[in-house]
């Protein structure tokens, strides 16, 4: 490749990745709620920014209880288990591959240098460090999201972990049908009151006149 196409290759990237973060930036989204209020993409925007907020408020509060919690049921330890091995095939696993290849990439182009010691398998040491450091950020960024939390609210909801996290608020906008149900009952009854005739001009005076005059009975 020439230099022209590096740069040229590197500068169309940058140019998609500045285009991408000002899309997903707070100042495109500030944009929508003054200039368009009520429009269908700042709804949506509001959305999304309330139902961020619930999963990082669930996550935080599953975090807190799986930190306190000594004894799980066997239905929490298999949901644990399958909390695991997505954080592993869908986070750890995609990361270690990504950061090996690229040190074991860099090293091959003698961008970093590889191992004096190892002289068997010089590019080993620090390409095992690569998976190591994925499959860690991969576990960590699974923590920071709701994925198992919903677990435990969708398939155990009864269980410890379960009830405890429904008693966290949920999202905007979920209404379960038996609460629909009411609703729709308390709108109805609502108007359906008997009909009521309100006093005209001459009944309120009269009845005025009246409560009046028994007042000034009671003091003569």
């Amino acid at each position: 490749f020439s230099a022209g196409s590096i740069v040229l290759g590197f500068g169309s990237l940058g140019y998609l990745i500045g285009k991408f973060s000002y899309i997903n930036s707070a100042n495109c989204s500030k944009l929508f709620e003054e200039k368009a209020p009520n429009g269908d993409v700042n709804k949506e925007i509001q959305e999304i920014r309330q139902k961020q907020k619930y999963n990082a408020e669930l996550t935080e509060r599953f975090n807190e209880i799986l930190v306190t919690t000594r004894h799980f049921s066997d239905k929490e330890n298999l949901i644990l288990a399958e909390c695991s091995r997505f954080a592993l095939y869908a986070y750890s696993l995609p990361l270690s591959l990504a950061f090996s290849g690229l040190i074991h990439y860099a090293q091959t182009k003698n961008f970093i240098p590889s191992s004096k010691f190892f002289t068997t398998y010089p590019k080993l040491p620090k390409t095992v460090f690569g998976v190591l450091v994925g499959y860690l950020l991969g576990q960590y960024i699974y923590t920071q999201v709701a994925d198992c939390a919903l677990r435990f609210t969708e398939n155990d909801p009864t269980g410890n972990i379960g009830a405890q996290l429904s008693q966290s608020r949920r999202p905007p906008h979920s209404i379960t049908p038996e609460e629909e149900q009411v609703l729709e009952s308390m709108t109805s009854s609502q108007f359906e009151t008997e009909e009521y005739i309100l006093p005209g001009q001459e009944d309120c005076s009269k009845f005025i006149k009246q409560d009046l005059s028994n007042h000034l009975k009671e003091f003569m």
